[in-house]
């Protein structure tokens, strides 16, 4: 530990200057990751951008300059050509030529990497998207800048890290909202793995509902039936009865 603050503090003292405009970047880069708006985050990170194109220029970081510098013109055109392919595909072959003529090692590669992905943030992404690339592309910047030994830069990568997930969550819970970050994980996940319970008690009650009918219906045929086999017995018995009556009085007259 005691090593590491040393060799932050040699290579503060080694570009006094460069750290502070890299300070200020990291700054202006806070301020503007805790924007709801799209168009304001856009323009506090072209502000953030001017200070670290210094920043990476007095460290002699070309590849960092060329990718501010390419976010400059990649930021007007987002601005104008909105999801245009045209515009991005021009943004990616200028990326591809700087990196040609800034190589220097396989770190260099990585301001190419989030210049490209960077890119296509701007143009075709919003809102939670965006938030989401860009934190993709800030943990590409953190392992630039501790290969670089930029001191503001990991300390900025490391809250912006922070302050986008923040940010998502209020997105995903706005002031008076009912529904939390984790909630809203829950509900997706939940979503997709719980079963159908409203469609099956659905189907559950109109089951009961036919078997009332269809044990209604039958009540009232086995009812229909056993009053007609009633009446049936008795006709059978009152003709019995009647017969009976007519023996009887036969048996009389023959007395």
């Amino acid at each position: 530990m005691i090593e590491l603050i040393s060799l932050y503090i040699e290579f503060i003292l080694r570009d006094p200057f460069a750290q502070i405009t890299g300070f200020m970047a990291m700054i202006a880069t806070m301020i503007a990751y805790f924007q709801k708006d799209d168009m304001t985050v856009k323009k506090l990170i072209l502000i953030s951008s001017l200070f670290w194109g210094a920043h990476f220029y007095l460290m002699g970081l070309y590849a960092g300059l060329a990718a501010v510098i390419i976010y400059v013109f990649r930021f007007a055109l987002s601005l104008r050509y909105k999801r245009s392919k045209g515009a991005f595909m021009a943004i990616i072959l200028t990326t591809l030529v700087a990196a040609y003529f800034t190589f220097d090692g396989l770190f260099s590669i990585i301001p190419i990497i989030t210049s490209m992905s960077g890119a296509y943030s701007y143009f075709f992404l919003e809102k939670i998207k965006l938030r989401l690339a860009m934190m993709f592309n800030s943990s590409l910047w953190l392992v630039y800048q501790i290969s670089v030994g930029s001191i503001s830069g990991i300390l900025n990568e490391s809250f912006v890290q922070i302050i986008l997930l923040l940010t998502v969550y209020r997105m995903l819970h706005p002031e008076g909202g009912t529904k939390y970050y984790a909630n809203k994980i829950k509900d997706i996940l939940w979503k997709r793995s719980r079963p159908d319970y409203d469609r099956f008690i659905f189907i559950h009650d109109r089951v009961i509902h036919y078997r009332q009918i269809i044990g209604t219906q039958f009540l009232k045929i086995l009812h229909y039936d056993l009053r007609k086999s009633f009446q049936k017995k008795s006709s059978i018995f009152g003709k019995l009865q009647f017969h009976k009556k007519d023996e009887v009085s036969a048996v009389d007259l023959m007395h």
